[in-house]
């Protein structure tokens, strides 16, 4: 699924540039637009209308400066986030990824901008409510 996510972001004039990987595959996607970086995940679906990102994602995002972009396959949708929104308003979770149980950040939608938007120079909004998101609430 992240593969074919990557090819379309290349369709959408993005380089691709380094895979990340864990013992069980590839988890995200280095790719660079212009001037700008980002991570690429994706995932099946907006479990409850959430991104999710693996922590060490997040935290690569944060170090380097990378937007992240979450796919969403069954919307078929791209949405960018500053990994200081995440890393402010996600919460913690711990669940499966592939064959092992990993720690996520998960956060809502709504707290991204989807990348086409991004991309023409609109920047994110955070929604009217600004505090931090309880589990699921």
């Amino acid at each position: 699924m992240i593969i074919e996510a990557a090819q379309k972001l290349v369709s959408n004039e993005f380089v691709l540039e380094q895979k990340i990987s864990d013992e069980h595959g590839i988890v995200g996607i280095i790719a660079r637009h212009g001037e700008n970086v980002y991570i690429l995940v994706a995932k099946k679906y907006a479990y409850k209308g959430l991104a999710s990102f693996m922590v060490e994602i997040q935290d690569v995002a944060l170090d380097q400066g990378y937007d992240l972009i979450f796919y969403c396959d069954d919307l078929e949708t791209f949405t960018v986030f500053d990994p200081n929104t995440v890393k402010t308003f996600a919460v913690d979770s711990t669940g499966s990824s592939k064959k092992s149980m990993t720690k996520w950040r998960e956060i809502k939608l709504n707290y991204g901008i989807p990348l086409n938007r991004h991309l023409s120079g609109e920047l994110p909004l955070l929604p009217d409510n600004q505090q931090q998101l309880s589990i699921y609430g």
